[in-house]
């Protein structure tokens, strides 16, 4: 548990000096406009980096052809850790496309490290904008996984995600978000038995720079 506490300390210190130290930066000429009482901070074709990280904890899995139905997996874990990075453009005012690729860790209560490494096309409906944007983010892609000495690939990975962000000055925002990690296993024939449905959760402190 100490590991894990460590980790994202760290984690989130180095969000939080990158945040300060940019805060005394000069704003841009950023272009902030008003239609039919909506703000719009953002246009087609603006560019987005996200760095992020925070608290991961896994909640339980899933067996449909096991013979427990729900599995707490709470109890046996350590809460652990997240943080990635990702790159998101603009379609038009409102919604952008993107990618995120990230690393998340925790601890069985056995010491046994686990590892993940998700890869993600993001889909994000910006539903305010202004000195407060709330981003409503849809990721779909893979992640890598790695248990002990054993290591896969699960080819479907789906993270709903909910964000606030305060933006600080024209170029630098610095936020919160918090999402849902949905990993289905999914097995036919005489393997069904191994299909699992894994579910967690994490919560990320958010900075972003837009170009």
């Amino acid at each position: 548990m100490k590991r894990s506490v460590y980790h994202i300390s760290i984690l989130l210190v180095c969000l939080m000096l990158s945040a300060g130290s940019l805060y005394a930066q000069s704003e841009s000429d950023a272009e902030v406009t008003e239609s039919q009482g909506f703000i719009y901070r953002y246009d087609t074709g603006d560019t987005m980096f996200t760095f992020d990280a925070g608290p991961y904890l896994p909640l339980f899995v899933l067996l449909p052809e096991g013979d427990t139905f729900y599995n707490a997996i709470t109890d046996n874990t350590y809460l652990g850790g997240n943080a990635s990075m990702g790159f998101e453009a603009f379609l038009n005012r409102r919604v952008s496309l993107g990618f995120e690729l990230g690393y998340t860790f925790s601890y069985a209560k056995d010491t046994t490290l686990y590892t993940a490494v998700p890869f993600l096309g993001n889909l994000s409906y910006y539903a305010l904008q202004g000195d407060i944007d709330i981003p409503l983010t849809i990721g779909v892609g893979v992640i890598y996984n790695s248990y002990g000495e054993q290591s896969f690939l699960s080819p479907f990975f789906l993270k709903p995600e909910i964000g606030v962000i305060w933006n600080f000055n024209d170029n630098w925002g610095l936020g919160v978000d918090t999402s849902y990690w949905f990993v289905p296993e999914i097995y036919t024939g005489d393997n069904s038995n191994k299909t699992a449905l894994y579910n967690a959760v994490s919560a990320k402190l958010t900075l972003q720079y837009r170009q």
